[in-house]
C-alpha cells in the first residue's frame, strides 16, 4: 500500500514485506490491497470466509475440527480476556458488542457473564454455525451506526486486518457510550528495533508478518496516536495472553477508566445465572496459570542446577586435567632426579677410580722416593770409599 492510516505517504524500508511509516512509525505492508480484504462474498475463497477457519485456524490451533478450538479457546484465551474486561465493566452491566468474533467464544461467555452481547462475523457459513453450536446473539456484518450503544466494544486480532482503520475507529465511536471502553488485542511491533534486531529480540513477532492478512501493524505509540484522534486519551496497557513481545492487549476510554475490586465483581458474578459457572472456569484457570508458574520455577531452578552442575563438572575436569598435567611433571622430575642420579653414582664411581689411580701413584711415588733414597744412600756411601 502507499498510503499509512495517518495518511503519509513517505516509508523507510522495514523489511521484505512491511515499510515503515516514518510519521508514526506504523509498519505499512508493501503488497497492493485491491478492494476491502475483510469483505466475504464467496465464502469458499474469500479470504476471511468459512475455509479460513475450517482449515487454517483449525490447522493453526493443531485441532481436527472447530468445535475443538471452540472448547480450546474458551478454556484459555476467552477466560483470561473476561476476567480483565470485569474490572472495567461489572458482569451484567451494559451491552457489549465483539467485532470479529471469530467463532464466537469471547461472545458466549459474555453471555454468560450477564451481558447483553451482540457478535459480529464476515462469513455466513461460520456465523450459522456459532448461532447453532453457542446459541449467542450474532450478525453476519460489520459493526454499522444503527443506533444501539454499548458499554464496551471488544475487537481481538482485528485492527490489523483492516484496510481503513480510522473508518473502524469512527464507527466504534459512534456505537459506544460516552464512557464506554474499546477493548482490543492486536500485533505490538517494537519501533525502536530494525528488522535484524527483531528477529535476535523478539523472533515470536515475525509470525505476525504476513502480508496477505496484516495491512497495518502498530507499536503502542502508533495505537495511540490513532486512538486519540477519536477522544480516546485514557489507554491502558494489560499484559497480553500471548506475550508482549508479540500483541498488545490494552483498555481505552473517553472517560477515566473504572476499576472495580474483586469483591464488587464476584458479587456482581453471583447475581447472574451463569456466574458461578464462570468463576469457576476463572479458578480454574488461575490455578492452571499458578501450575505453570511453578512448573516454570522448578524448570528454571533445574536449569540453574543443571548450570551449576555442568560448571562443578567443568571444574572437576580442570582440575583432573591439572593433576593429569601435575602427575606428568612429577614424572618427568622423576625421570630427571632418576637421570640426575645415575649421572651422580657415574661421577662417584669416577671419583673412586680416580682416588685409586692416585693412591697406586702415590704408593709408586713413594716407591720411587725409596728408591731415590736408597740411590743416593748408596752413591754417598761410594763416594767415602
Amino acid at each position: 500500500m502507499d498510503t499509512c492510516w495517518c495518511g503519509n505517504q513517505k516509508f523507510s524500508k522495514y523489511s521484505s514485506q512491511y515499510n515503515k511509516c516514518v510519521r508514526c512509525n506504523t509498519l505499512v505492508v508493501k503488497k497492493d490491497i485491491n478492494g476491502n480484504p475483510a469483505e466475504v462474498h464467496d465464502d469458499e475463497n474469500d479470504l476471511y470466509g468459512k475455509t479460513y477457519w475450517e482449515v487454517k485456524m483449525v490447522s493453526k490451533a493443531d485441532k481436527n475440527s472447530l468445535d475443538e478450538v471452540v472448547d480450546l479457546y474458551i478454556g484459555e484465551r476467552c477466560i483470561y480476556w473476561l476476567k480483565h474486561l470485569f474490572h472495567y465493566i461489572l458482569p451484567g452491566e451494559g451491552s457489549v458488542a465483539e467485532v470479529g468474533c471469530g467463532l464466537g467464544q469471547f461472545a458466549y461467555c459474555l453471555k454468560y457473564a450477564g451481558y447483553d452481547q451482540l457478535a459480529f462475523e464476515l462469513s455466513p457459513e461460520i456465523c450459522a454455525y456459532i448461532y447453532k453450536t453457542l446459541g449467542i446473539a450474532i450478525e453476519n456484518s460489520e459493526l454499522k451506526d444503527e443506533g444501539r450503544m454499548y458499554k464496551a466494544v471488544a475487537a481481538f486480532d482485528v485492527l490489523e486486518h483492516l484496510r481503513d482503520p480510522k473508518g473502524f475507529l469512527q464507527t466504534v465511536s459512534s456505537v459506544l457510550e460516552e464512557d464506554g471502553i474499546l477493548f482490543f488485542q492486536t500485533p505490538c511491533y517494537d519501533p525502536k528495533l530494525t528488522e535484524e534486531d527483531m528477529l535476535r529480540e523478539k523472533p515470536r513477532f515475525q509470525e505476525q508478518m504476513i502480508e496477505n492478512e496484516h495491512l497495518f501493524l502498530f507499536s503502542r505509540e502508533s495505537v495511540k496516536k490513532l486512538l486519540s484522534l477519536y477522544g480516546y486519551e485514557y489507554v491502558e496497557f494489560m499484559p497480553a495472553f500471548f506475550g508482549d513481545d508479540y500483541d498488545m492487549f490494552f483498555a481505552a476510554s473517553r472517560k477515566p477508566l473504572k476499576h472495580y475490586p474483586d469483591e464488587e465483581i464476584r458479587r456482581a458474578l453471583n447475581q447472574q445465572p451463569g456466574g458461578r459457572l464462570i468463576r469457576a472456569l476463572i479458578s480454574s484457570w488461575d490455578k492452571a496459570r499458578d501450575y505453570e508458574r511453578q512448573i516454570l520455577y522448578q524448570n528454571e531452578h533445574l536449569q540453574n542446577r543443571l548450570g551449576q552442575i555442568e560448571e562443578l563438572t567443568r571444574m572437576v575436569h580442570e582440575a583432573q586435567k591439572q593433576v593429569a598435567d601435575r602427575d606428568r611433571q612429577i614424572e618427568g622430575l622423576t625421570r630427571m632426579v632418576h637421570e640426575a642420579q645415575k649421572h651422580l653414582d657415574s661421577r662417584e664411581s669416577q671419583i673412586e677410580e680416580l682416588t685409586r689411580m692416585v693412591h697406586e701413584a702415590q704408593k709408586h711415588l713413594d716407591s720411587r722416593e725409596s728408591q731415590i733414597e736408597e740411590l743416593t744412600r748408596m752413591v754417598r756411601e761410594e763416594q767415602k770409599h
